[in-house]
């Protein structure tokens, strides 16, 4: 563990993959836990979905009712103030430098009542500042049943991992209330 976090902090994302790989059936480029079928271990740095550090008025959990696919979704539950600009939930994923890629999801919502709209960012993981490759439109404030999301990006020559966050637009006020529910199912990224 002492290995790979120190890894991840020099950046070096193909050596921290190899060492968080061992003994687990993954593959570099493809999303772990990308339907959410598995429990999110809370405490494993790496690069599976990832609970942010202290994500402020709201809750995840796996949910079985009414899936996009499989047996579970993410449900996020807002009550309250919260930062949009900390993850609520994230994943490290290695990519190839120069590279287009399309990202997948479906969502949905119930009653959401926010300035900071949910929405899915794909973040460059070499850039000092993780600077934004690709985000999705905001999530309605409420659906009838799931909504499918796609959105390309370009990784640049740098470009050796990327991070998929599930987030909040940005307020132009502090703090930032939201109430309301979203669920996130079937990820999916592909090389174009």
């Amino acid at each position: 563990r002492a290995l790979l976090n120190e890894l991840l902090k020099a950046k070096n994302f193909a050596e921290a993959h190899l060492v968080w790989s061992l003994g687990r059936p993954t593959n570099g480029s493809t999303l772990v836990n990308a339907g959410f079928e598995e429990p999110i271990a809370l405490d494993e740095p790496g690069f599976g979905w990832q609970v942010g550090a202290n994500p402020q008025a709201v809750r995840t959990s796996l949910d079985p009712a009414v899936p996009r696919a499989g047996s579970y979704s993410l449900r996020l539950d807002w009550s309250g103030d919260s930062d949009p600009q900390t993850p609520i939930i994230s994943q490290l994923l290695l990519v190839e430098p120069g590279a287009r890629y399309r990202l997948k999801f479906a969502a949905r919502t119930h009653e959401m009542l926010t300035i900071g709209a949910p929405v899915v960012m794909v973040l460059d993981a070499n850039s000092e500042t993780q600077s934004v490759l690709a985000q999705s439109e905001t999530f309605p404030r409420s659906t009838s049943g799931w909504q499918n999301f796609a959105m390309d990006f370009t990784t640049t020559d740098s470009s050796r991992a990327v991070q998929i966050v599930i987030g909040r637009q940005k307020c132009e006020t502090f703090p930032c209330g939201a109430i309301g529910q979203a669920w996130v199912d079937d990820f999916s990224l592909v090389k174009l």
